[in-house]
């Protein structure tokens, strides 16, 4: 919709339009997670008010994610003011639900909250969950990391780009190396839960469904190799990345096929072919800049055996 209202210059519903998805993005995330992502939803929050005017289904989104902003944030849901949601019975609702869901958070009544969710939920006509959704029991944090793909960008509609991807995923092997170790779970979106390998195997298949599932997994394995040789190499001191620090094997999660890397962490400093150098930060992957910060790293560098 922006692209085809670009194409006709009209500027105002271009705006609108982004800011109209990037709310329902924010929205959609909660139905997913049950969390709001406070900074994010700020920044949306002040694009669109400086915009001045903004369509009403703009501006009830608007104050939807005003209010889901308050969720687990009590001093933030009393500065949502009463007087505006009150013309509008729905918000009003809503406000007083998420209030009531912070009043009884740590009170031993988590079988109420989950039910003013599911009530919040029935508001905002998000579908019910038929059954439980399975999520891995680790988040991303300082040892784990999850990627949908090594083909496909997150968000970038399933547009091929190899090259994006390798650099994403050997950044994250890399920082791992140079820090405590990780597993990389690769077929695993960013809420813990696993997608599968259905789209980079038919990929690897020419676009064919029709493949063995044991000669595409090879072709994975092969690539994924590749990917890991022109980044950081296969050799560090003498001694082979594969098997010796990195080792890579395919499961079944919940019915999905996903990747497993596990890393363990190198004794020397494992740089890119270019020159950088990747640490592992709480769910990132961090580059060590400055050549002197650089120089001291792989000096210093000393592992625990």
């Amino acid at each position: 919709a922006c692209l085809l209202y670009t194409s006709i210059g009209e500027g105002f519903k271009v705006a609108d339009t982004d800011c109209n998805l990037r709310l329902q993005e924010i929205i959609s995330g909660f139905a997913c997670n049950g969390s709001i992502d406070s900074v994010r939803a700020a920044a949306v929050l002040e694009q669109c008010v400086s915009m001045k005017a903004v369509t009403p289904d703009t501006r009830a989104k608007m104050n939807v994610v005003r209010v889901l902003s308050g969720i687990n944030n009590v001093h933030l849901a009393e500065s949502v003011s009463m007087k505006e949601m009150m013309a509008d019975k729905q918000m009003s609702n809503l406000l007083a639900l998420v209030k009531a869901f912070n009043i009884l958070d740590g009170v031993g009544v988590e079988q109420v909250r989950a039910d003013i969710r599911a009530r919040i939920l029935e508001i905002l006509g998000c579908p019910k969950d038929e059954e439980e959704v399975y999520r891995l029991a680790v988040v991303e944090d300082l040892h784990n990391e999850f990627k949908t793909s090594i083909i496909f960008p997150a968000g970038n509609n399933m547009r091929a780009a190899e090259s994006d991807q390798a650099e994403a995923i050997v950044k994250t092997i890399a920082a791992f190396l140079n820090s405590e170790g990780g597993t990389l779970y690769i077929g695993v979106d960013n809420l813990g839960i696993p997608r599968g390998l259905e789209n980079d195997f038919k990929y690897l298949s020419n676009g064919s469904s029709d493949f063995d599932l044991r000669e595409v997994q090879d072709k994975f394995l092969l690539k994924l190799q590749s990917y890991i040789k022109q980044q950081i190499g296969l050799v560090v001191d003498g001694t082979p990345l594969i098997p010796h620090y990195i080792r890579i094997g395919f499961e079944d999660m919940d019915g999905a096929s996903i990747c497993r890397v596990t890393v363990n962490p190198c004794e020397k400093a494992v740089v890119f072919t270019d020159g950088r150098l990747f640490v592992r930060n709480y769910g990132e992957s961090r580059e060590i800049t400055g050549t002197k910060n650089v120089r001291a790293f792989i000096t210093g560098r000393r592992v625990s055996k």
